[in-house]
């Protein structure tokens, strides 16, 4: 069976959910029991999720969105260009919980790219949350209309007219 990742809303743990079918809402998660959304990426095994796990373990812990989408990056780019065994030095000295699974890994590309694409997908994951805070917005501003194209109309004129008019 077919696992996908997801992450929570309330506690933003990323980890494998047996996929149920298109129509089918992820179940709650089992830490928290908050929602869990589906993170676009490929989908991995049964065999893969003690090892997901165990990554996501690793390295969510303190890792906010920016960070995320900085290493998901750097990971598509080692990925896509083969040059994967340089970045577990760079992984290894942020997450020292890494190195027994670079140790055992060695130089064996599949593993490498194994493992760096489920890293890829957990850091992408923590990219798409905004526990990174939000902007808030004034009471003045949600009052006033605003027109799709130009914005808030200026005070004492007349809202934006359509081409159309």
């Amino acid at each position: 069976m077919a696992h996908l990742p997801t992450i929570c809303d309330g506690c933003g743990r990323v980890s494998l959910t047996p996929f149920a079918g298109t129509d089918a809402q992820p179940p709650d998660c089992p830490h928290c029991a908050g929602a869990r959304r589906v993170v676009p990426s490929c989908s991995y095994g049964q065999a893969d999720i003690a090892l997901f796990d165990e990554l996501s373990e690793a390295v969510t812990e303190g890792l906010d969105p920016i960070e995320g989408q900085r290493l998901g990056h750097e990971l598509s780019h080692a990925l896509w260009s083969g040059t994967t065994g340089e970045i577990f030095d760079g992984l290894a000295s942020r997450w020292p919980s890494l190195m027994p699974l670079v140790l055992v890994t060695g130089n064996n590309q599949g593993h490498q790219r194994r493992l760096l694409l489920m890293l890829k997908t957990i850091f992408e994951a923590v990219s798409l949350t905004r526990r990174s805070g939000t902007v808030a917005m004034s009471a003045e501003a949600v009052r006033r209309p605003h027109h799709p194209y130009t914005g808030p109309p200026p005070h004492g004129s007349a809202a934006p007219r359509s081409r159309r008019d």
